[in-house]
Order: structure tokens, then sequence, then C-alpha cells
């Protein structure tokens, strides 16, 4: 900004900045000695302000300054309207960027995987309570395979089709999942807000712990089912919507070979049903909220 000149007084001041205005010139007028500065904002024009405070101060009482008031009120009045319209659309722009800051639910999750498994002793003790939490207590299979219609969820104890989620059969198990939970779970959550992270865990859950058990019966626990939907989940959508969800090469190579070491592992109850169908609902999942995020 460049002083171009000075004139009389500071309605002189107000009548010259307001024409310079309709002018596409940018000005400011301040309080200088023997009169009323005026400064020029666009650098580029300055000789031209220059020349319009040369010809102001020839004829100050032209008409055009007076006529130039409302003119210069509406260039103003639509000037701010643009600044908050664009103030408005960078709120909604880094919001979108930045995505909500909560991670409260991966620790609640977090924390009753590790309650249920201290309180039913890794799978060892409370037998009951155990049995209350798998997604059936109908062991027995029928002539064409499991019971597909699961009698306890039928008659309302829906919490079955979740809770299998919740329980782990070593320490070793738990500590596992809870890594993979504590890395994926929080930045998912961090990025698609609660309500998404909800809804997204509760699919995964429930979606990997059916097709396990038409796989191979209600004899199954842990969160892995869940893990590797987050896994298929943060795949397709950091790749198709968000960048800030994109796994690395070494997080998917580390996943892979544990994928592969589960499906051959001998002994053991590993749930790769559960594993491989969460793995599928994550990737279907991711697909179709990068669809609707697009859109």
């Amino acid at each position: 900004m460049r002083r171009v000149g000075q004139v009389a007084d500071e309605a002189q001041a107000a009548r010259l900045v307001d024409y310079l205005l309709t002018r596409g010139i940018p000005a400011e007028a301040a309080e200088g000695e023997g009169g009323v500065d005026v400064w020029a904002v666009d650098e580029d024009r300055l000789e031209d302000a220059r020349a319009e405070v040369a010809a102001f101060n020839a004829a100050p009482d032209d008409p055009k300054y007076a006529a130039a008031a409302s003119a210069a009120k509406a260039a103003r009045e639509e000037k701010l309207s643009a600044d908050i319209a664009y103030r408005k659309q960078q709120v909604k722009v880094r919001r979108r960027f930045e995505g909500p800051r909560s991670t409260t639910l991966t620790v609640v999750l977090a924390a009753a995987c590790c309650m249920v498994s201290l309180v039913t002793v890794f799978g060892a003790e409370q037998k009951q309570i155990v049995a209350e939490l798998l997604i059936s207590e109908d062991f027995k299979p029928n002539a064409d395979g499991w019971h597909s219609r699961l009698p306890e969820v039928a008659s309302g104890q829906v919490w079955r089709l979740f809770t299998p989620a919740l329980m782990h059969g070593s320490p070793l198990h738990l500590l596992f999942n809870m890594m993979w939970l504590w890395q994926l779970g929080r930045l998912i959550e961090f990025r698609r807000g609660p309500v998404r992270y909800v809804a997204l865990t509760v699919f995964l859950a429930v979606s990997s712990n059916l097709i396990q058990f038409v796989w191979a019966g209600p004899f199954f626990y842990g969160y892995s089912g869940v893990v590797c939907g987050l896994v298929g989940y943060a795949l397709v959508f950091g790749r198709e919507a968000d960048p800030a969800l994109r796994l690395n090469q070494q997080t998917t190579v580390i996943f892979l070979v544990f994928l592969v070491f589960m499906a051959t592992a001998r002994g053991g109850n590993i749930a790769n049903a559960a594993h491989f169908g969460g793995l599928a609902m994550g990737l279907l999942a991711g697909g179709v909220d990068a669809l609707l995020s697009r859109r």
C-alpha cells in the first residue's frame, strides 16, 4: 500500500475513496500532516491513483464524486458477501479434509473386548456367560448343516450376532486384535466420524459372524473378522476417496502374511471364514462408501 496524495479533510477523503473504488482502485484514507493522506491498496494502479487524486484536488466539488457514494456502497456489500461465502466454503473444505476429530468409540470397543475376555478368563471359565455370548447354543448340526435359523436370535437375543467379536481365546489373541483395532479403528473413526464408524463396525461384526457360523458352526469368537473388515474398508476407501486412510505397503504385506498364515495353520479353532468374510464385507463397504462420498 502506497501514499498517492493528500486532500483537505475527511469529507473530501470519503468522496474520493468512494470514487476510486468505482474506478477499480481500492484506497484508504488516514490523517496526515496538513490534511488527510490517501493510500492506494493496489500497487499496480499507483499512477492511475495519483492522477485521480490530482484531478480531485483540481475540482473537489464535481458532482461525479458525490454520485459515486451509492455505487461504492453496493460494491463493498457485494465484496463482503463474496468474502463471507468464500470463508464458509473454506470451512467446509477444511472440515471435509480433516474429518471428525474423535476416537472415543474405538477406546470403548477396545475396553469392552478386554473386559469380556478377562471376565470369561479367555473362554476357559464362566461357561454360562460364554454360552450366552456365542452366536448360538444350538451346537448340533442337522442333516443340511448347522441350523441357519439361530433360534436364540429369533427369540430376541440379537446381541449374539455381535458379542462373539468381544471374546478372545488367549491374551495373545486379544493383544493381536487390539493392536490392529487401535491403529485402524481410531483412524477410520477419526476420518469418517462416529455414526459411520458404528454402522461399519456393526455391519462387519454381524456379517463376519454369520459367515463363520454358516461355514463352521457357533464355536468361534474374536475381533479378527472386524479387523479384517477394517483393513478391507481402508484399502478401498483410502484409494478411492480419502488418501489419509490409504494403507502403506508394509502394513498391507503384514496383513496378507497374517491372513495366509491363519488360513494354512493347523490345529486350533481358527475362524478363517470370519477372516475372509470380514475382508470381503470391508471391501464392499469401502466401495459403497466411496461411491456415496463422491456423489
